[in-house]
């Protein structure tokens, strides 16, 4: 489900409640998952290996090019300070079956970077550093959409 509100400089923002948003452009799709794997209290928490988490990325489509996540793949920019690897082995699959152009995410702070695969750029977006300060910049991708066969 999405809001959409208006500033008082009168451009309008979309503000994701519960559910994944999207996004459709001229012959592409961007779609947003909320999604994580269990993290003490907070909101989109899904059991690691659960049905429910299978559930959530089942909806992820097969004519996605770019794709938000809160959460990273298994293996890919999921390591945290204390060494462990964070990311869904369930993601991952499903990003190795829908192979977007682009994958983007955070969550782990210290996961910042990209690296790019055969099919897919992934990308962990973070700013702030593993003490909650902006110290990342911001990573520019320029993507050339092409057509999926």
């Amino acid at each position: 489900m999405t809001t959409q509100v208006e500033k008082s400089d009168t451009r309008s923002y979309e503000i994701l409640q519960y559910d994944c948003s999207t996004w459709v452009a001229p012959k592409r799709r961007r779609r947003v998952y909320p999604y994580q794997l269990e993290f003490n209290n907070w909101a989109f928490n899904l059991p690691s290996n659960s049905i429910e988490i299978k559930q959530a990325w089942s909806q992820i489509s097969n004519d996605v090019d770019v794709l938000l996540t809160h959460g990273p793949p298994e293996n890919i920019f999921d390591k945290n300070s204390l060494g462990l690897r964070t990311g869904c082995a369930q993601l991952l699959a499903r990003v190795n079956i829908v192979k977007p152009r682009l994958h983007v995410f955070g969550h782990i702070h210290e996961g910042y970077g990209r690296i790019d695969s055969d099919s897919t750029i992934f990308v962990n977006a973070s700013t702030c550093d593993v003490n909650y300060q902006p110290t990342q910049g911001p990573i520019v991708i320029d993507l050339e959409l092409k057509d999926k066969n």
